[in-house]
């Protein structure tokens, strides 16, 4: 089993006793009690959380007259991913552009983690790509 990180270190200080009772609840006994978030776990919440606050800021910093850097940005991005949903998805793209550009911005910053040296990245756990699909597989047949 690899070292953990210092923020799965930390997670698991602050959130281990309770994850542990709620793994337990629902049947699932995990491996390390003491310690049940793992790596791939925390640097994905590292990644939501960087993606929220992007988000945020996006969002704060929104003007017609005078655009921002970070907007420019999440435009080119909105941009890309409308590209490339209208050539996938066909007529129709737009209700599921948003859903589009959260994941790919999820796994873009997953995999761009594992280029620091030392770290992996969350995608190499073969359970977050079946989250992933999982996901989409519900909200594409819901919609």
């Amino acid at each position: 089993m690899p070292e953990p990180y210092a923020l799965t270190r930390l997670l698991n200080q602050l959130f281990g006793g309770p994850v542990t009772s709620l793994l337990n609840a629902i049947g699932v006994h995990p491996a390390n009690p003491a310690a049940p978030i793992n790596n791939a776990f925390a640097l994905e919440l590292l990644v939501t959380v960087l993606l929220l606050a992007f988000f945020l800021m996006v969002r704060s910093t929104l003007s017609v007259d005078k655009p921002g850097t970070v907007q420019q940005f999440a435009e080119m991005i909105h941009e890309f991913t409308g590209g490339q949903a209208d050539q996938i998805i066909g007529h129709g793209y737009e209700k599921f552009q948003s859903f589009v550009t959260v994941i790919f911005l999820f796994v873009v910053s997953c995999n761009l983690i594992g280029l620091i040296p030392g770290i992996s990245a969350p995608t190499e756990t073969p359970v977050v790509p079946l989250g992933i699909v999982l996901l989409t597989f519900v909200f594409y047949n819901f919609h």
